[in-house]
Order: C-alpha cells, then structure tokens, then sequence
C-alpha cells in the first residue's frame, strides 16, 4: 500500500520539479492514516519524519507499518532514509541536536541554492513550504529595501537579493546569520556583515527609522521564549501589536509578507488605514496541497 503511494507521489512530482529544477521536496505528507509520517528528498536523501503516537501507533500490531516504509523507501530511493522523531512538544520545549557532526550540502530552486543540515537537528535549514514565497521574491524585489525578520538562514533574503534588493536580516541566532552568509556566498551575491543583526526582533524594531522599508518578511514562530529575549512571544496572542510595529517602518507603497504555521492561527488584526488579503492558497505549493502547514497574508497601506 505504502510502497504503490510513494511511486506514485514520486513520479508525479519527480515530473514537476525536474522542470523547475528543483532538487528538494516533500514526496509523502501523511496522505494515509495508517503511515503517520512525513518524507522530504533533498537530493536523493529520503528523510523520514516519524510522527507515531507513543500512545497508539507504537502497539505490537502497527509496528509492521513502520518496516513496510522503511524498506519501501529503500527499495525505491536506493539507501536507507535519515529517520527523525518530530513529537508534539508543549510550547517551552526545544528540539536538540541529535548528531554532533556537522554535514552539509548543497541542494537547488531553479537558480537559487542552499545548504541544508541533514543530520544534525530536525529542522534542515530550509523550510520547503516557502518555495513560492522564495520564487516570488527571486522576481519582485529589483531595488527594493527590505527587511527580513526571524531570518533563520536566510534563504528568504537570498532570494530577494538575487531579484536586487538590499536586505536587512534580523534573527536572534548569529549561528543561523553565519549561515545565511553562506548562502548569500555559493549564490554568489555580495553582502555586508551590518546587514545581518543577531539581536531580539521585539527590541530591533525600534531602532529603525520610520518608512524605511519597501517590504518587509515576518515569519515568526508560533512561540518563543529564549534567554535573549526579554519577553516572550506568543503568535495567536502578539501578532496584532508585531504587524502595527512593523507598519511603522513601512514605506507608503510598500507590502508586509506575514506567515506562520500555528495550526489553527486566527488573524486578529484590522485597521481601517491596511488592507489585509488571506494568500496561503497561493503560498502552499505543490507537495504540501491539502496541508495546513502554513498560513500567508499581504498587508497594505491603503492610499486615501
């Protein structure tokens, strides 16, 4: 059963990005409920998400389930997958580090390219479900100013910069703005160290000048409470306040990109001065159709 479904998804989106050029994907996203587990290629490394239930799918008589995508996924991708456990966590859990061995490599968009971590945490380095965000900016942002807050590796700002743009990238982590320079490098784009901050996006915001920006990318988390923040954040119950911080620094014409991936997010902000437009339809690509893995908004300044 599992094994009919993955050469099926294969095929079909095998077709799809060779034409685009795109080298990595998610080929299975849950689609039978009997299999709960997510698979991303990125090249041709499989990487299994196992999200098993301890309490109801590790029974004796579901185990078979787990061997049957294991080798289904060997048997057609040649190797073995890299098997991660992604768990629901309550909100003040962190994922660690599961191997110390750092091992990169390089995959494609088109002609964008990117390291990705492949072993060292659950998270690569790349957040597939953003691709149309990265294809769109790669377009749009000719000569543009723009800031990209909660930057994690950038590969946002290395698409808007290889569309012209000049790029201020703000994350918390200097380790992941390490990184983003690193993609700003095998793209072969120019930066300045200054237009990376490592610091607490709640407290950089006002330190920019009011309008300065053409457009500006918020993909916050659905929750963080580090050491180096000095409150926490909360995305259902602060995004109102972080989009009217944000507007501040934006120019007349200029957009606000807001996603994020809190399931079941409800958008609370309005204000009669912005227009605001639901577009995670158009921001879902597709290998994560029918997914709820994110949810993506426009804001505008209306012109009176």
């Amino acid at each position: 059963m599992i094994k009919n479904r993955l050469i099926k998804n294969k095929k079909r989106l095998e077709k799809i990005f060779k034409r685009k050029h795109v080298t990595a994907y998610r080929v299975y996203n849950h689609d039978i409920p009997e299999f709960p587990y997510f698979i991303d290629i990125y090249n041709d490394t499989a990487i299994l998400y196992d999200r098993r239930n301890p309490e109801i799918d590790f029974h004796p008589s579901k185990h078979g389930n787990h061997e049957e995508i294991l080798a289904a996924i060997k048997e057609i991708w040649g190797t073995p997958p890299i098997v991660k456990v992604r768990t629901l966590q309550k909100r003040t859990e962190k994922y660690k580090k599961t191997k110390e061995k750092e091992e990169l490599t390089i995959i494609e968009e088109g002609e964008l390219k990117f390291l990705v971590n492949l072993n060292n945490f659950i998270d690569t380095g790349l957040f597939l479900d953003h691709r149309p965000w990265r294809e769109h900016f790669q377009k749009t942002q000719k000569a543009k100013k723009v800031l990209n807050l909660f930057s994690y590796t950038c590969s946002l700002s290395v698409a808007c910069a290889k569309s012209g743009a000049h790029v201020t990238s703000v994350d918390l982590s200097k380790n992941y703005l390490n990184w983003g320079k690193e993609n700003f490098k095998i793209n072969n784009i120019s930066y300045k160290d200054e237009d990376f901050i490592a610091s607490d996006i709640l407290e950089t915001l006002d330190s920019f000048k009011e309008s300065s920006f053409d457009t500006i990318i918020l993909d916050p988390p659905t929750f963080s409470n580090s050491k180096k923040m000095k409150s926490d954040l909360d995305i259902q119950r602060d995004h109102p306040q972080l989009l009217y911080r944000c507007l501040r620094l934006l120019k007349d014409n200029g957009t606000i990109y807001f996603s994020n991936n809190k399931l079941g997010f409800k958008n609370t902000f309005t204000d009669e001065h912005f227009h605001v437009v639901n577009t995670t339809e158009k921001t879902i690509p597709e290998d994560f159709k029918n997914s709820k893995i994110h949810q993506s908004f426009e804001v505008k300044k209306i012109n009176l």
